[in-house]
């Protein structure tokens, strides 16, 4: 069985159970940097579970890039490895940060295990935008509100006239002057409110309660929370 197990955002308190019994009763651990034991994933799990050291490990480092024709490759050869490990009838744990649904390159390699009638499973994991709520203390949606998820590479413009809570992700960094240039004047006009998390559930997490506290560009897996007023 290969199982996309997603660890959450960082803190190892927000494992869930399911996920530490499905990481423990598997064989191989597949991890999203190209040094295990200095991946964010790795030490997250180690902190709880420290059997992990135990496992075989497979590691694949994953390319910063947009070209469609890098990143299928890089998908064809985890695919590739992973499907030699059910082959050899080692179950595998595939660490996702966040959730395996969301962003998520597991979704892809999910799709090439069902197309080759390997057995499969995704273990849901606490995303980046409901802990960055939770860590804000703000509520993402209330009542009948709309909750839209965003990636960077959306068109922003268009995104920010969506009603209810936006919520932006992957924001690279000449998207993210871009996006803070638009917010401004909503933010100075009194329409929304902007919250961002950056680093979230890790040690130096960084939150923001609005744009005059952003001074710098954010970190890495930051996340951006629009709401309307």
């Amino acid at each position: 069985m290969i199982y996309g197990v997603g660890i959450g955002v960082g803190d190892p308190e927000l494992i869930t159970l399911k996920a530490l019994r499905v990481i423990r009763e598997c064989d191989v651990i597949v991890l999203p940097a190209a040094d295990g034991k200095n991946s964010r994933a790795y030490a997250s799990v180690k902190k709880v579970c420290p059997e992990v050291d135990d496992k075989e490990l497979c590691c694949f480092e994953f390319p910063m890039t947009r070209d469609e024709k890098i990143l299928e490759e890089r998908r064809d050869r985890i695919f590739e490895r992973v499907k030699e490990f059910d082959g050899q009838g080692k179950n595998v744990a595939m660490l996702v940060i966040g959730d395996p649904n969301i962003y998520a390159t597991y979704s892809y390699i999910e799709l090439r295990l069902k197309r080759a009638g390997i057995a499969c499973e995704s273990i849901s994991g606490i995303n980046s935008f409901t802990a960055s709520a939770a860590a804000l203390s703000i509520p993402l949606v209330m009542d009948d509100e709309e909750l839209h998820v965003i990636p960077g590479s959306a068109d922003l413009r268009e995104a920010l006239e969506l009603k209810g809570t936006k919520v932006f992700m992957k924001i690279g960094k000449a998207k993210q002057s871009k996006l803070f240039e638009l917010l401004k004047p909503l933010e100075d006009e009194g329409k929304a409110l902007i919250y961002a998390a950056a680093k979230c559930g890790l040690e130096d997490e960084q939150l923001y309660r609005g744009l005059k506290e952003i001074t710098g560009e954010l970190a890495y897996l930051s996340t951006v929370i629009v709401k309307d007023i």
